[in-house]
């Protein structure tokens, strides 16, 4: 679920009826969203609010202009994949684990950056960028340098101690 600030709309994600855009105020449906052969288990809104994104389970990536009547844009035919993670008031970020794609909605064009870092999971005003793989979070800065990296076991998971035969 996302909720659209500048709109006062609930956005839910569910799996038999697409995207539903309810009134936040009068809980009543808007309109539905199609998301293909699959439903999108992750629904972002964009820093601004300007654009609803999501892939579904198939790997087909979404984008909705919201202040142009949830019409879905076309990614161009020049975009080299990744799924989308993350959008700012002019970007759309796509990530995996080894490239981040990034689509300037201004001047329309597309540039990729090698990560090896894990995938992308935000970026700030100044577009420095939080990777996350596995335990291991990265802080990224917008000239691409790792500026910190921190890894933590989950404090819930199962940790076996052989030279005792135990689990904790």
């Amino acid at each position: 679920m996302a909720y659209a600030e500048t709109t006062n709309e609930i956005i839910a994600s569910t799996l038999a009826s697409g995207i539903l855009i309810l009134d936040a105020k009068s809980r009543n449906e808007k309109r539905r969203l199609a998301t293909g052969e699959s439903w999108i288990n992750n629904i972002r809104l964009s820093n601004d609010g300007k654009y609803l994104m999501g892939y579904n389970g198939k790997g087909e990536n979404f984008v909705w202009d919201i202040f142009n009547n949830y019409e879905r844009m076309v990614y161009p035919e020049s975009f080299t994949g990744g799924l989308i993670r993350f959008g700012t008031s002019n970007k759309l970020y796509h990530s995996g684990y080894d490239k981040m794609v990034i689509w300037n909605l201004e001047n329309h064009t597309i540039t990729t950056e090698k990560m090896n870092q894990g995938r992308l999971v935000d970026v700030d005003d100044a577009n420095n960028k939080l990777l996350i793989h596995r335990n291991k979070f990265t802080m990224q800065s917008a000239t691409g340098d790792t500026t910190k990296t921190i890894s933590k076991k989950h404090p819930d998971w199962p940790y076996y101690e052989s030279g005792k035969d135990t689990i904790y």
